[in-house]
């Protein structure tokens, strides 16, 4: 695993972060414009400035307009959603980051170890560290990659996988 992909997954999460705290809170809902054979239409009950209620809509022949970040976050998720699946993702990517591992030789079998960390008693086999998940202990960690493909379709996301080899 490499750096560059922890770095990819931390980055979307943190825009999907900002995004959501600065969305208005929801619930936000599809709901049909009304028409026959119509579309659909995002309303939700917000809060103005002033602490009365208003109901927006975007979408065809929509009424009022939503702010810029209110738009951007619709089309992912609602805030308090979003917030809690970025901090569990979040905290996956952190426990899967690469770190430094090298294969050592441990009761006849080899195996890796983080190369801050060897037991003394132990013999190295390869002293080169190679970046490494420390959980999955492989060089291209599937947890990472599927987290990365979440933003597949992101601009950095081919040059992230490609760094993972």
């Amino acid at each position: 695993m490499t750096d560059a992909l922890t770095a990819f997954n931390l980055a979307r999460l943190d825009d999907e972060e900002r995004d959501a705290q600065a969305a208005t809170l929801g619930p936000w809902v599809a709901e049909s414009d009304g028409r026959p054979g119509g579309g659909l239409v995002i309303t939700g009950r917000l809060r103005s400035q002033y602490g009365e209620p208003v109901s927006v809509a975007c979408g065809p022949n929509a009424e009022s307009v939503l702010l810029n970040e209110d738009a951007t976050h619709i089309a992912r998720q609602d805030p308090p959603a979003t917030l809690t699946r970025v901090a569990a993702l979040r905290a996956l990517v952190e426990a899967h980051a690469p770190v430094p591992m090298i294969l050592i030789e441990a009761d006849d079998e080899a195996v890796t170890c983080p190369a801050d960390n060897v037991p003394l008693y132990n013999r190295v086999l390869d002293p080169n560290p190679q970046l490494m998940c420390p959980i999955c202990e492989v060089l291209g960690c599937d947890v990472a990659l599927g987290i990365a493909a979440i933003w597949r379709h992101h601009s950095g996301y081919a040059a992230a996988v490609r760094a993972e080899g």
